[in-house]
């Protein structure tokens, strides 16, 4: 098999098909625009051929994950090969590619969430890469009958309520939501600029508490960014914006990715729509022993 080599993409981009590749075309143009010059897309090649595409986006010598970049990490492109063992010896040395190339590049740290159409993890552990395991679920827009009572019970307390939900002509009520339930955990917002990026390039539908922002591919819908506020939870506004999602979704055929289902509280509340629990992983390095060494420090003065 031919050697296999890294380098910025030029030219056309492959067609893209497949759970998550809004990651790779309107997510990852919005990224561009918010982060101009510190953002690139690569290939790695073999033999003439593109065997997958990776995004990074760099913050001094460290490769970073972008904010709600749920699939930021490196996509395979299919293999035609039947023989037995092709695929993993391909996905192997695509793998150890990436590798080398981003120590070659000077990088300290580098992290990825990989889609769900990357299985296998065991290349990155052989290389001494940490792997995180993480889940989302996906709905198919199959009714009210395929979901829990709990948010049956939900969607028709939205309705007693009266929530009306509409398609939001400005980013803005959503990206305020955003910035103040982030504040109230304690981390940090996603930037201004890349809210309205996504917002141009997908749909907000909002109530009076509650807003989402939808973004589609040729296949799939992503929860790509939802906030509320929490004094209108009681009156089923999250719920029924999920509604309104899935008849948007439904009209085309297309499953809703509800963009990660990590944390035991929306695990509860993203299940109850019936949807397929989907794994996926996301990988983090760290190359140089400084860096190591002084992770290390901060960790034992945590108490971690």
């Amino acid at each position: 098999m031919a050697d296999f080599e890294v380098g910025i993409l030029k030219g056309d981009w492959p067609i893209l098909t497949g759970l998550g590749a809004y990651y790779l075309t309107g997510y990852l143009d919005a990224v561009r625009e918010t982060y101009r010059g510190a953002v690139e897309l690569y290939a790695v090649s073999s033999g003439g051929e593109t065997r997958a595409l990776f995004p990074l986006l760099r913050e001094g010598d460290v490769g970073v994950l972008p904010p709600l970049g749920q699939y930021w990490g490196i996509w395979e492109m299919p293999i035609t090969d039947p023989a037995p063992g092709r695929a993993e010896s391909v996905w192997e040395k695509t793998v150890r590619a990436v590798d080398a190339y981003l120590r070659g590049l000077g990088l300290a740290e580098a992290a990825f969430i990989h889609p769900p159409h990357a299985t296998d993890a065991r290349p990155f552990l052989r290389l001494g890469w940490e792997v995180i395991p993480r889940y989302t679920y996906l709905v198919h827009p199959s009714g009210e009958d395929a979901w829990d009572s709990s948010t049956r019970r939900q969607l028709k307390k939205s309705r007693e309520s009266g929530v009306e939900v509409r398609v939001a002509e400005s980013w803005e009520t959503l990206y305020r939501l955003h910035r103040e339930g982030m504040a109230r955990q304690r981390l940090p917002h996603a930037p201004e600029p890349l809210v309205k990026g996504l917002a141009s390039r997908g749909t907000i539908f909002q109530t009076e508490t509650s807003a989402v922002l939808l973004g589609k591919d040729a296949a799939s819908g992503y929860y790509a960014l939802a906030a509320s506020d929490p004094a209108g939870h009681g009156d089923g506004s999250p719920t029924a914006l999920v509604a309104r999602v899935l008849e948007e979704l439904g009209k085309d055929g297309k499953n809703l990715d509800f963009v990660g289902a990590n944390t035991e509280k929306l695990c509860r509340f993203k299940r109850g729509f019936g949807g397929r629990l989907v794994p996926y992983f996301q990988t983090r390095a760290v190359f140089t022993k400084t860096r190591r060494f002084l992770k290390g420090l901060r960790r034992v003065l945590r108490g971690d």
